[in-house]
């Protein structure tokens, strides 16, 4: 395969965990409220090993703490994880909000971001 070899894109649902959540004030924008919390999906997206996909997740809403609960409190613990794979490796992800937000019934869920993410063969959350 070359430099410009085509990408794939594989969507799957992986089993996912809250690490940690971080709170964060925002004066910049009228007292926003918001924070970041990180989330780890795992599963085997090629039928292979477990890959972990860590991402940051930023929320800017005054109701951050009822969103964490919420995700800490899902009965069905499962995220859409849209994959870029290249040359057979996956290159990057993104988490798909508006299916999370269809699965929890709550289009505030949307506003959900990925401020940063990456792809490791090892779990950063101690289990």
């Amino acid at each position: 395969m070359g430099i410009f070899s085509k990408k794939e894109i594989i969507e799957t649902e992986l089993l996912f965990e809250i690490e940690e959540c971080h709170e964060a004030y925002n004066e910049s924008e009228e007292g926003e409220l918001g924070g970041l919390i990180e989330f780890e999906a795992y599963g085997s997206v090629f039928g292979d090993e477990n890959r972990y996909y860590y991402a940051m997740v930023g929320c800017r809403n005054i109701e951050y703490r009822q969103f964490v609960d919420t995700l800490v409190n899902m009965e069905y613990k499962k995220i859409k994880v849209i994959v870029k794979v290249k040359n057979g490796r996956a290159k990057r992800f993104k988490i798909d909000f508006k299916d999370l937000a269809y699965k929890l019934n709550d289009k505030n869920f949307e506003k959900l971001f990925m401020a940063d993410g990456w792809i490791s063969d090892r779990s950063s959350i101690m289990r």
